[in-house]
């Protein structure tokens, strides 16, 4: 999103609306062989108007990831705080992303074309998105080994992995076509969250 943009401008509706219609059209068509103007006109404004608002298709892109990713952070907001239960912790954040699968296919759609990450600004990106990630959890995680709800372990090694292994869940729904989609990812959520409390917590 561009710099300097009035209040009036980021709060107008537009920017969602370009926003969710380049999400549409880079996950149907790929980033790369995506145009700004096709991004204009599923928005249904004018290519100008993209442009008033993002100085580039890869600044579009950009603007992608920081909202999924700012949406997962708010999650964990919720969980931090005195009181807060570790075993719902993996829970919660496998069950955010499943539900964020489960509304917005298309967006893990994105998320799951690899050569975006050889541009060098949205890998850097990317990069700063997810340590925050990681930090966020592996804080909560601490908070856990600390009160001796949870055993011993490097939280940061496994927020890494936790975020990591419910980032996978798109390719094994790729793999597993038996089970109705949703089913699958519930099951999954559930599967995995008990597996981890299972491992992390105090003996």
């Amino acid at each position: 999103m561009r710099q300097g943009l009035s209040k009036a401008a980021r709060e107008s509706g537009k920017l969602e609306t370009i926003r969710r219609a380049a999400i549409h059209v880079f996950a149907s068509k790929g980033y790369h062989a995506a145009t700004v103007s096709e991004v204009a006109a599923e928005a249904g404004v004018g290519k100008g108007t993209v442009y008033f608002y993002f100085a580039s298709k890869e600044d579009i892109l950009l603007a992608i990831l920081e909202y999924h990713f700012d949406q997962l952070l708010a999650v964990l907001e919720t969980m931090e705080g005195p009181g807060a239960d570790p075993a719902s912790l993996a829970r919660g954040v496998l069950q955010e992303l499943v539900g964020r699968l489960k509304q917005d296919p298309e967006l893990f759609k994105i998320m799951e074309q690899q050569p975006l990450l050889y541009h060098e600004r949205v890998r850097e990106r990317f990069q700063e998105l997810f340590q925050a990630m990681v930090e966020r959890t592996a804080s909560l995680l601490r908070e856990g080994i600390d009160t001796g709800v949870l055993r011993t372990f490097d939280p940061e090694v496994v927020a890494s992995v936790l975020l990591n292994m419910a980032a996978s869940f798109p390719l094994y729904l790729n793999l597993r076509s038996d089970r109705p989609r949703d089913e699958m990812l519930d099951h999954l959520a559930e599967e995995i969250g008990n597996l981890i409390w299972a491992a992390l917590r105090t003996p």
